[in-house]
């Protein structure tokens, strides 16, 4: 991984702002990066320095924590909100370190420990300083160890020491303050590699230590590792560079600017032919006579040529060569990567390379939890593509209670509480933007409906305020019972009713709205007036007289509907956002939606009961044609009203429903995880599972409650490991009745979100789609 160029002091774009956007959209809901001044490369993971002193990373965030997200991962590039001030950013496997303009140190991440029998220490979101070290010049860091070249060119190390890679004996498994390697001198930079760090000196000549199971020093220490810096025997060495298990240099040859490796070369690395390791240089790497610099990764090694273009060999499974194939036969031979010219840098991680050019990053090979930054779903790429900034597409919120009409009712912020009851047939405006974490203006809202002490059957509608009351429901209700439904629904931007959204129930109840999270004014989605697309009542009446007047649905007996090219929907788009009513269903039972094309799958949308009318917001995939299936397991009559949709652009991976939870003692899930562990009202964590996307940022589910014996909530919300649920609720139940709805939510730690019951139930999570970022 990390290399150093003399140039690189010397480049920083400093008139260029940090995180700075192009003009023109590289691609739906995504610019390029600008700004970048360096770029470090770990194994899935990738930082960039900016040129305000700022950190922006993407990738695995279970290895490098962003602070922000926790250990969310990123397809796209953020900022790093604590990284400030840096000259210098290194990434490794499981953590990063950052040198300061003040001299000092920070590290963040998982910090590995030796004592005691081992493991490891809580992972350091925040940099956290290093102390004793006041004049850093150059860091290198490797997995639990780092290394500083101090201002007097000695280097000082700390941190794991099982391989002797402090410097310090091997009876000393754990080094914990900063510590000068012994007789290392006269020292301009220091990289680190797998279990080993090389230096350059003064006088052009290299030192190694640490690991040596495969020459990777340059030195013949029979396999054992070597704590005392040793010399691979070369001269006029103008960089180096350590990879996981090789090490390469680039050296002064009469007028020529060469490659020399050693150490592990099974995947080609080294650049030789032959050979399985070498344990002094070998041969120069061939056709290499103008290096600029020399980036060696686990698998693989490139080299930036002084012609501004780049040139790779060593494994290619992945992509990695960038030149537009794959092939899981390794190469010694350099090969050029395509379309890259005027590069300033490289760095080359485990299966993945990127490259400087100007302010702008470009990677290539796998993306694995979005490591190539494009905010892609692509598993690997073979060329080399721009790092993007995402525009996110719909950002949740910690539940905020907007609405609250009971005598006791508070809001977030005082405004539209204890109203007291709406009578059916009225119109509540409520204000939705500047409050509870909505900005001023977003493209529509995410609100979770709750209906209380309702005096008679009836339902609630929502729709944009500037726009005529829809034939269309969001909530249906009986008398007396408390009620919730979550909704997507378009918020005006322009004229007297901007920024509200209107809230009418058909009978005469108690009214409350949480926002749960937005859509930004540049998100890709697009909400659309209320309009009904199915009503199979005898009297039922569609926006154009399709699916209208059809009959209840026959028991488990698939029904198709056209929705795409209907209700302000064009056709295809890749996700729609309806609003699911059973109406007098037989008996007790489900009602599943999905994608037409293959059998229903085990999961639900709606629960119901004989007689009881029940709705619940649905995220869904359409089929080739535009349409869903809907199976009820009893009869039932079946209202789809259509709130929105989002563009097949859009980064948001509606999938066949699945199963991720289901506590029951005979509950099954796609996986075997989450599955049969009975009633609970403790913490249940659940895993969400990626779909087609490389990272998954935003959750929609189905949250099911089974049967609870007695009333009570649920709250969902987004895995903060330490931290508690917030004060709302997701889903409202009455004992003995099985309930669901709709959540859309972040995903927090280690891909989970939390759900936590305020009475012992068993509980059904069904995954509709995720959000990339």
């Amino acid at each position: 991984m990390r290399r150093r160029i003399l140039s690189f002091m010397l480049g920083l774009l400093a008139a260029v702002p940090v995180a700075a956007l192009e003009a023109t959209p590289a691609a739906a809901a995504t610019l390029n990066l600008t700004g970048a001044t360096q770029v470090s490369v770990g194994e899935h993971t990738t930082c960039a320095r900016m040129s305000s002193g700022a950190v922006n990373c993407w990738g695995d965030g279970q290895q490098v924590h962003m602070e922000r997200y926790g250990q969310v991962s990123k397809s796209v590039a953020f900022a790093h909100e604590s990284a400030a001030n840096v000259e210098q950013i290194e990434v490794n496997r499981t953590n990063a370190c950052a040198r300061h303009t003040d001299g000092s140190v920070s590290c963040w991440g998982v910090i590995f420990k030796h004592k005691d029998g081992g493991g490891f220490t809580p992972s350091l979101t925040a940099p956290t300083v290093v102390a004793g070290i006041t004049d850093a010049v150059d860091i290198a860091a490797m997995e639990g160890t780092f290394c500083a070249v101090k201002a007097n060119a000695t280097v000082v190390c700390w941190g794991r020491n099982n391989l002797g890679q402090t410097g310090q004996p091997l009876t000393t498994p754990e080094v914990e303050a900063p510590t000068a390697v012994p007789g290392l001198t006269s020292v301009t930079d220091v990289v680190a590699g797998g279990g080993h760090f090389c230096a350059r000196r003064t006088d052009a000549t290299v030192r190694c230590w640490g690991a040596n199971p495969d020459g990777r020093l340059g030195a013949d220490t029979g396999g054992e590792p070597s704590p005392t810096p040793v010399n691979p025997g070369l001269t006029g060495v103008l960089q180096v560079d350590a990879g996981s298990f090789h090490t390469c240099a680039v050296v002064q040859v009469s007028s020529n600017e060469q490659v020399r490796c050693w150490g592990a070369n099974g995947s080609k690395q080294v650049g030789a032919a032959s050979g399985d390791s070498y344990s002094t240089p070998a041969t120069a790497v061939s056709g290499v006579n103008d290096a600029a610099e020399v980036s060696a990764g686990q698998w693989g090694t490139c080299v930036l040529r002084q012609t501004g273009t780049v040139a790779c060999w060593g494994t290619n499974s992945r992509g990695e060569l960038g030149n537009g194939t794959t092939s899981n036969t390794p190469t010694a031979t350099p090969t050029a990567v395509s379309g890259l010219t005027d590069v300033d840098e490289i760095d080359v991680g485990t299966n993945l390379a990127c490259a400087r050019v100007g302010n702008q990053v470009s990677c290539w090979g796998t993306n694995e939890r979005g490591a190539l930054g494009r905010g892609s779903n692509v598993t690997h790429s073979a060329s080399a593509g721009s790092v993007k900034v995402g525009l996110a597409e719909f950002l949740p919120v910690t539940p905020a209670r907007l609405l609250d009409t009971r005598p006791a009712g508070v809001t977030v912020d005082g405004q539209f509480q204890q109203g007291g009851v709406v009578a059916g047939g009225t119109t509540v405006e409520l204000t939705v933007v500047n409050r509870g974490g909505a900005p001023s203006n977003p493209k529509a809202v995410s609100l979770n409906i709750t209906s209380v002490g309702a005096t008679a059957k009836g339902y609630v509608t929502v729709w944009p305020c500037d726009l005529s009351k829809p034939t269309a429901s969001n909530l249906n209700v009986e008398t007396g019972v408390t009620r919730a439904n979550l909704t997507v629904v378009k918020v005006p931007s322009s004229g007297p009713k901007a920024g509200k959204v209107c809230l009418s129930p058909s009978v005469s109840m108690h009214l409350l709205a949480d926002l749960g999270g937005y859509f930004p004014s540049l998100s890709p989605y697009v909400g659309v007036q209320p309009a009904r697309l199915v009503d199979t009542r005898p009297t039922g009446e569609t926006v154009d007289g399709t699916h209208q007047k059809g009959g209840a649905l026959v028991a488990n007996t698939a029904a198709y509907f056209q929705i795409s090219g209907r209700g302000g929907l064009p056709n295809p788009v890749g996700g729609a956002v309806l609003n699911v009513t059973a109406v007098n269903p037989s008996g007790k039972g489900f009602v599943t939606v999905y994608p037409c094309g293959g059998p229903a799958p085990t999961a639900s949308n709606l629960n119901v009961v004989a007689g009881v009318n029940v709705a619940n917001l649905v995220v869904t995939k359409l089929d080739g044609g535009g349409g869903i299936c809907v199976v009820a397991s009893v009869s039932t009559h079946l209202l789809v009203d259509v709130m929105g949709y989002m563009p097949t652009s859009m980064h948001y991976d509606a999938i066949t429903p699945i199963r991720i939870a289901d506590t029951r003692p005979t509950g099954t899930t796609i996986d075997g995880d989450d599955e049969g562990g009975g009633p609970t009202a403790a913490l249940l964590y659940v895993e969400v599972p990626r779909g087609s996307v490389q990272v998954a940022r935003t959750a929609v589910l189905n949250v099911t409650v089974v049967d609870p014996p007695a009333n009570g909530f649920l709250t969902v919300y987004a895995c903060n490991f330490g931290g508690s649920a917030p004060l709302a609720s997701n889903v409202n139940f009455v004992a003995g009745q099985t309930t669901p709805n709709s959540v859309i939510v972040n995903v927090g730690q280690y891909d989970s979100v939390c759900i936590k019951s305020s009475v012992a139930t068993n509980i059904i999570v069904d995954l509709q789609g995720v959000f990339a970022y």
